[in-house]
């Protein structure tokens, strides 16, 4: 109920972001082929370093694996680096547009199966360090 109304008062529906889709990450992953080409809205850990920006469903693991490259059309950086050198993750809730090419293809190197051209970034909580 109050998921709902947060809604309704963000985005004037009681289901989310008007013409977007919330998905899990872990079912925008695994199921890819089915919300290629639409615009989704999820949550999962966003990772950004030197030339790298991704959403993960942990901050473990390969980088490659239940993860989706992020394009950055927001404007600004999801998360304030303080260094090049240092890579930071942040809980954080994404709108955007979905790609899956099912072969790797997206990203920088192109290795990434996903990609999601973001337009909206809510960070959940803090950033912290993660060995990427």
């Amino acid at each position: 109920m109050a998921y709902g109304l947060l809604n309704w008062q963000r985005y004037g529906t009681f289901l989310g972001k008007r013409g977007f889709e919330n998905v899990v990450l872990v079912n925008l992953i695994s199921f890819s082929k089915l919300y290629d080409g639409r615009r989704i809205c999820t949550k999962g850990y966003v990772i950004e370093g030197n030339n790298v920006a991704f959403i993960k469903t942990g901050v473990s693991g390969d980088r490659f694996e239940g993860s989706a490259w992020l394009v950055n059309k927001t404007g600004q950086s999801f998360i304030f680096n303080t260094s090049n050198s240092v890579t930071k993750a942040v809980s954080a809730r994404v709108c955007g547009y979905f790609q899956s090419n099912g072969q790797a293809e997206f990203g920088n190197p192109p290795f990434w199966k996903h990609q999601l051209t973001i337009n909206e970034f809510s960070g959940l909580g803090e950033p912290f360090a993660v060995d990427y």
